[in-house]
């Protein structure tokens, strides 16, 4: 791991593997079952398609700015045909609700997916919330015993020394407060914020051990997007937090 951004790697493998997933995207975002009649919509991204299945066709448009705000927009145009479409419901979706025309409708769940009937042309709303949260890993995960990371929704966060100064193994994440967001923050991502305790370097003795106990102060934890990280200098990052 390198301390700053580089330009360039001795082996190359990132560019041909972002071609390839964004020339795949859209089987990606979209599946058609043919015997159900059925769309499946298994990523949230602005994108349109259309499918023809026996007797019947659907356009569809889906507008979205997820995962900073978990509204999506989705619009059926040039229906023929009676046909089913399926919004995967995240695991960390919660409140999740419909609206048709603006209208609330009874939600159908099948396996983890929203059941919407098409019919004619409509424009449905999917809303739902993600708290941002402190995760904790498996005791068998012996590094990260005793640690949090934060998420919120589908995106791991990350601690960086810009952000919140040298040494962040000095760091303790107080879990008992709420995690507070800060929309349109750094790189137009939702930044969160959490309360933390920090160890005084000053007030540690200048021996390499000792049996004082060191003194603390309270402070206020920056958590950015990890896929940010790295971007504004040389500086520690972490994504485990120890828990206070």
């Amino acid at each position: 791991i390198k301390p700053v951004r580089q330009k360039w790697f001795g082996v190359a493998c990132c560019p041909p593997n972002i071609a390839r997933t964004l020339a795949s995207l859209g089987q990606y975002i979209y599946g058609w079952e043919e015997e159900e009649q059925t769309l499946y919509i298994n990523l949230f991204v602005s994108s349109s398609t259309e499918v023809k299945g026996t007797g019947c066709s659907m356009g569809v448009e889906m507008e979205t700015c997820f995962p900073w705000e978990n509204k999506i927009m989705l619009r059926t145009k040039n229906v023929t045909g009676k046909m089913k479409i399926k919004v995967r419901i995240p695991d960390y979706a919660e409140n999740f609700h419909v609206l048709r025309n603006g209208e609330p409708v009874r939600l159908e769940k099948s396996l983890g997916y929203a059941v919407l009937d098409v019919q004619d042309n409509v424009e449905y709303k999917i809303v739902f919330s993600c708290t941002p949260k402190f995760y904790r890993a498996n005791p068998q995960v012996r590094s990260d015993v005793g640690k949090v990371a934060i998420v919120r929704g589908p995106i791991v966060y990350c601690l960086e020394e810009i952000d919140n100064g040298s040494n962040l193994s000095a760091l303790f994440a107080d879990t008992s407060e709420a995690i507070r967001e800060e929309p349109d923050g750094y790189a137009g991502s939702v930044v969160l914020k959490a309360k933390g305790v920090r160890v005084i370097q000053d007030s540690w003795t200048g021996s390499l051990y000792s049996t004082v106990k060191p003194e603390t102060e309270e402070t206020e934890l920056t958590a950015v997007p990890y896929f940010c990280w790295n971007n504004r200098g040389e500086g520690e990052m972490t994504v485990w937090i120890k828990e206070l």
